[in-house]
């Protein structure tokens, strides 16, 4: 299963706790280097993103409690499908429905 995860800090981080925070995120990531398979950072904000991939959604809710910046921001997680697939049982559904009008 793959997830996007965006993550927007949302209170201000005072200096002091900065460093350790950072050591933490980074830290973190090591960690799950084999299950965040992409992580970013948005230029000129406070806010990143990545690519998580796991077994099930109880695996990602392990990972995300140890992220050390969550306290501090808001985080958005979205499943994602293979977008042609997706687009396959669209196109079906669409078709179906205008079979039946």
């Amino acid at each position: 299963m793959r997830f996007l995860i965006i993550s927007k800090n949302r209170h201000p981080v005072p200096p002091e706790v900065a460093v350790k925070l950072f050591d933490a995120a980074l830290a973190w990531k090591k960690k799950y280097q084999s299950k965040i398979k992409d992580a970013w950072a948005f230029a000129g904000l406070q806010a990143g993103g990545g690519i998580a991939e796991v077994e099930s959604v109880d695996e990602l809710d392990v990972i995300m409690t140890e992220f050390p910046m969550g306290p501090f921001g808001e985080t958005e997680i979205y499943p994602l499908v293979d977008a042609e697939q997706a687009w396959e049982v669209k196109r079906k559904a669409a078709k179906a429905m205008t079979a039946k009008g």
